[in-house]
């Protein structure tokens, strides 16, 4: 009996027990959710939050343009290509006129509405060789930027005052080594070829090699120059016949007819004259002349 009663005695603490773990908790949990439900949350007033908007799939909602809307998209932009190269062809024809003329009138100014930086640089020395050559000053020259430019200014002053003057020492001051020999030949041989030219073999030391052994021909036909000499001061062209040698002959017949023609004022015997610089300067004497 007593076995019985323990036994019942227990059974009722153990539902007592379950009934009590079940009411507690369904207390506290509606405890918690009123808590939570009951208490607001503060938000400061003058926050903004920002408006969400919906997400769009960018595959089915993205733009997408027509082949017209392509195609004029495309003719715009070859279109203001087109216009900025005209544009800069202009501009540049421009510039190239200001650096002729420049170099014609030794006028630095023109060259200031110069845009490109390496023509307006070209035009600034071309100013200065073309005023160098009018004012035959070597000074301008030494101006140029251009080294190569500068020496060409320079070279173009001593050969056209050498020639001038008929100095050969200002030849040698020219750094262009052809030019230089040519304008030192050019100078002592028409030296020997003058009917006033005192007889002294040294000159053609002063010639390169080529030219130092013509130079020495002519002293070695002695005869054929005093014939040449003294056909040019009579004016007597048949005497250049007798001349053995073809340059000096050639040379006889065109000295003496540049001398008839300027004595006779007659172009035509300019027209005989065989050398192609001295019948220019036959020409343009008379042209000048008959004006």
């Amino acid at each position: 009996m007593k076995k019985n009663n323990y036994l019942l005695l227990m059974l009722l603490v153990v539902v007592f027990a379950l009934v009590f773990i079940f009411v507690f908790k369904n207390w506290y949990k509606e405890k918690w959710d009123i808590k939570d439900n009951s208490i607001p949350l503060w938000t400061p007033s003058n926050v903004v939050f920002p408006t969400e908007e919906p997400i769009i799939d960018n595959q089915e909602n993205s733009a997408t343009w027509t082949n017209d809307e392509v195609q004029y998209i495309e003719k715009k932009e070859i279109e203001d290509l087109e216009i900025k190269q005209e544009a800069e062809i202009k501009q540049k024809e421009i510039d190239i006129i200001s650096l002729n003329s420049a170099g014609e009138t030794g006028k630095k100014e023109l060259c200031d509405d110069i845009v490109d930086p390496e023509l307006k640089a070209k035009c600034i020395d071309n100013s200065y060789a073309a005023k160098a050559s009018l004012h035959n000053n070597p000074d301008l020259c030494k101006i140029i930027t251009d080294i190569a430019w500068r020496n060409n200014c320079l070279d173009d002053y001593y050969n056209k005052n050498a020639l001038k003057t008929q100095d050969y020492n200002l030849c040698k001051k020219i750094i262009n080594t052809n030019l230089r020999e040519n304008c030192i030949s050019s100078i002592i041989f028409q030296k020997i070829e003058s009917t006033d030219f005192k007889w002294w073999i040294e000159i053609c030391s002063e010639l390169n090699k080529e030219s130092k052994i013509n130079c020495e021909k002519r002293f070695t036909t002695q005869n054929d120059v005093e014939i040449l000499q003294k056909a040019i001061i009579s004016l007597d062209i048949n005497s250049c016949k007798k001349i053995i040698k073809i340059e000096l002959k050639n040379k006889c017949r065109d000295v003496i007819n540049f001398k008839l023609a300027l004595n006779l004022k007659d172009i035509n015997k300019c027209y005989l004259i065989t050398e192609w610089d001295l019948k220019t300067k036959c020409t343009t004497v008379l042209n000048n002349i008959n004006k």
